[in-house]
């Protein structure tokens, strides 16, 4: 049965992964964080998948939970690097239980992402492919800024950075008591990784990546 609706679709691969010398553990991280995604998300449209080993597939209602769900692949691999590409499209082969089963243009997009993101070099980072050229050069362009930014950042501005993104309600006072630092400290590291850019980025693809009604025919 064929589907004219659009689906947003992950598919991600972590950066020379058989030369990590625990590549079963990295697998093992993989699999843990695909079972809680297909118990806690509700945009998912099947089972997400591991194939040839490390290679991850995702099929989200829309792009910003593929986004997201990058982002924590990046963080729970990192220092492993990971690239990723997102296709937004139709799928040829309904819905099916386990998304490695599906096929269609969305899986064809992300493919193409995928490989225009290994052309990169060996930062982390993720492309969008939705078929209109000039939107997704405009979230493409800020993907990559956000990426280029999170790659020079030092653990301890990667620590207090990914913090204060994920608890935005808490003041530099209780981010400072949670890592035992300065108030100042906080402060001076959280300029220092720039997340004021890093914040209006990430709000912009929140905006821009939340619904994929009409992706193909903006601008």
């Amino acid at each position: 049965m064929s589907e004219s609706r659009k689906i947003a679709v992950l598919i991600a691969d972590v950066v020379k992964s058989r030369e990590i010398d625990d590549r079963e553990g990295l697998q093992e991280n993989l699999k843990e964080e695909l079972e809680r995604v297909s118990k806690e998300s509700e945009n998912l449209v099947s089972t997400p998948s591991i194939m040839r080993g490390d290679e991850i597939e995702v099929a989200h209602e829309n792009a910003l939970g593929c986004f997201l769900q990058f982002e924590r692949l990046e963080d729970i691999l990192f220092p492993h690097r990971l690239k990723g590409g997102i296709g937004i499209g139709t799928f040829d082969t309904g819905i099916r239980e386990n998304v490695s089963e599906m096929d269609g243009p969305a899986f064809h997009l992300a493919r193409d992402a995928l490989k225009e993101s290994k052309k990169t070099g060996g930062r982390s980072i993720v492309y969008i492919r939705s078929g209109n050229t000039e939107w997704d050069e405009l979230i493409n362009t800020v993907l990559s800024l956000l990426s280029a930014v999170k790659e020079d950042w030092t653990r301890r501005e990667r620590e207090i950075s990914l913090f204060y993104l994920r608890n935005q309600s808490k003041t530099h006072e209780e981010i400072s008591e949670y890592f035992d630092v300065s108030r100042p400290m906080v402060s001076k590291t959280l300029n220092s990784a720039h997340i004021k850019s890093v914040k209006a980025a990430r709000n912009f693809l929140f905006k821009n990546l939340s619904s994929i009604e009409g992706v193909g025919e903006r601008m």
